[in-house]
């Protein structure tokens, strides 16, 4: 589906469970109204139809990748632009963080790398050497060892490694600098908290 794509920043007045009647706001709703303050002097708002592709955060706080249906949104959803989320009534509003290129790069996971803050190197050949030395590096005593792991992204200031645990299911970071048991284990859910504690560390130079 063609439509500008942006990575926003939403929070929810009330939790899921607060409105069982209906489905939860996360990836994959087609049922979305972004609506913005119009341009238009004649019109108090401007509503636009929005898919999230992907979102990572609490349930009432996160960040999602959404797809706007229309050309409107070019006008309206540009980086820094409020909005008001609207799903069978008023549930949320936000922010536009920034706008997605066409040209990114759609590798692995490319909707979810996006909604990893910048300063995380998720360049695809850092995510191959990583993987790489990795792979050398892990004996039989390491808790990784027989693992299917995923490099996802690397901080470039500490070289912890962010990953998937194909075979757990689950997201894990790994600290390389330190003893070889140090792997953090957090689930299903991506750490994103975790992830923003990197902020100060310096980003790659692309």
């Amino acid at each position: 589906m063609q439509g500008l794509r942006v990575v926003a920043s939403i929070r929810l007045l009330h939790a899921p469970e607060e409105r069982p009647r209906f489905p939860p706001i996360a990836a994959g709703n087609r049922s979305l109204v972004f609506q913005f303050d119009s341009l238009d002097p004649a019109c108090e708002v401007t509503n636009l139809m929005a898919v999230i592709e992907a979102a990572v955060g609490q349930n009432q706080q996160f960040e999602a990748e959404v797809r706007f249906i229309g050309d409107l949104a070019e006008l309206y959803a540009t980086k820094g632009a409020s909005f008001r989320l609207w799903y069978g009534g008023m549930v949320g509003s936000g922010h536009v963080l920034r706008v997605v290129s066409e040209h990114d790069d759609d590798a692995y996971g490319a909707a979810n790398l996006r909604l990893i803050p910048p300063w995380w190197d998720t360049r695809e050949s850092t995510r191959q050497s990583v993987s790489e030395k990795l792979a050398s590096e892990v004996s039989e005593a390491h808790p990784l060892f027989g693992r299917v792991i995923t490099i996802v992204g690397v901080c470039p200031g500490c070289s912890e490694i962010l990953a998937f645990n194909e075979d757990a299911f689950e997201w894990i970071m790994v600290q390389t600098q330190l003893p070889a048991s140090a792997v953090r284990s957090f689930g299903a859910r991506l750490p994103f908290d975790e992830l923003e504690t990197h902020a100060e560390h310096s980003a790659p130079e692309i």
